[in-house]
């Protein structure tokens, strides 16, 4: 099952010296990031109306795996959680 946030919910996130997720505060929790599995970029559309996202498909807690992504912006947000 997943359960998809409608809109995308707003995250506060860390990263290691890589550039990669290490942990995300959600709802006022912060939690470790434990793994990234994967990475994909998803380019602006033609007309300008959704900028580039890069996303992150981590394990958050050793739980179940979360998408996550980030604007030009520097902002973040959670998509999806994988159950």
């Amino acid at each position: 099952m997943t359960r998809l946030f409608r809109p995308p919910q707003p995250l506060v996130v860390a990263c290691s010296s890589d550039g990669l997720p290490c942990r995300v505060k959600a709802g006022g929790k912060a939690r470790q990031v434990t793994a990234v599995t994967e990475t994909w970029t998803q380019h602006a559309l033609p007309d300008g109306r959704s900028p580039d996202r890069t996303f992150y498909r981590v394990i958050v807690d050793g739980r179940a795996p979360w998408d996550i992504y980030h604007t030009p912006d520097g902002d973040w947000y959670l998509l999806r959680i994988i159950t």
